[in-house]
């Protein structure tokens, strides 16, 4: 899968001011690094009050808006975040009067799969990292790295925010630091289990292995009947079934990549022979793999 997180734009705002947001199409994550606001979403009354150093997860959350607590709490007016930030050329606006705040917006672009699609729903709706937090205050030199960048426009930067973010990213995947611990079947879920985590690791480092049941359950020292069992009830799916998703990922990649033949696609992704590998991309995708390549190939 591959994933690439992106600097959507930040701002500077004082006095009262507000922004709403259509209801996200893609996993955000925003930082506070100067100030404090509140965020609140649509239909509620309930605000969410946010300070420096506190980071934000969106994922498919619903329409909602940022301001200041008496912008709010007055339901002064608000401007439509998408017509302040139409000018992509802008690293940073200017809402409001002062710049009393400092708020920095982030997307992840992710490539579409039935693997991302596993992935992006494992991740909670809502999530509030608070500054406090001791893994937080880990962050808080990228936070002020990202801002040194985007406050000095030149060359190298987009690549050196990109950077960064990726970072922080990383580390608010590897650390867990959501609202609440995972506890629904996911993704996520399941690499909170040490030995569920090895199982996935050897799948992602060793797709083209020929796994079966017993080979996965026996390097993590589990009956067949145990692992099949707490794999599935950690991630919502068994564990060969999340292997086939995982290998026609990177199947899709290998195919939007063009320099392979279906023969070798087929096998680096774990399939013995071309109508296998065929068979198996059709039930999964929808499409044959030499039709689904010629349509995202020129």
């Amino acid at each position: 899968m591959e994933l690439k997180t992106v600097f959507a734009g930040g701002l500077h705002a004082g006095g009262d001011w507000s922004l709403s947001f259509a209801s996200p199409q893609k996993v955000k994550f925003m930082m506070v690094g100067r100030g404090n606001c509140a965020l609140q979403f649509h239909g509620t009354d309930t605000l969410v009050p946010l300070a420096c150093g506190d980071i934000v997860l969106l994922n498919k959350s619903g329409p909602f808006t940022i301001g200041s607590h008496s912008a709010l709490l007055a339901n002064l007016p608000q401007q439509s975040a998408s017509q302040v930030f139409e000018d992509k050329s802008q690293a940073m606006v200017q809402v409001g009067e002062g710049r009393d705040l400092i708020l920095l917006g982030c997307h992840l672009d992710v490539e579409q799969s039935s693997y991302s699609d596993l992935f992006l729903s494992s991740l909670p709706a809502f999530s509030l990292i608070p500054a406090n937090s001791p893994a937080a205050s880990k962050l808080k030199w990228l936070i002020e790295s990202v801002l040194d960048e985007a406050s000095d426009i030149r060359p190298g930067t987009e690549l050196a925010m990109a950077n960064i973010i990726n970072m922080i990213f990383i580390h608010l995947l590897r650390d867990r630091l959501f609202l609440e611990p995972v506890t629904e079947a996911s993704l996520l879920n399941a690499l909170s289990d040490n030995r569920l985590e090895k199982a996935i690791g050897l799948m992602h480092q060793q797709p083209e292995q020929a796994w079966t049941l017993a080979e996965l359950a026996k390097t993590v020292a589990m009956s067949r009947t145990t692992f099949a069992t707490r794999f599935k009830e950690a991630a919502g799916i068994a564990p060969l079934a999340y292997l086939t998703k995982l290998r026609m990922a990177l199947a899709q990649r290998l195919l939007r990549q063009g320099k392979q033949s279906l023969e070798q696609v087929a096998s680096a992704v774990g399939y013995g022979s071309e109508a296998a590998f065929s068979t198996a991309f059709k039930r999964l995708v929808g499409q044959s793999p030499a039709l689904w390549r010629r349509t995202r190939v020129g």
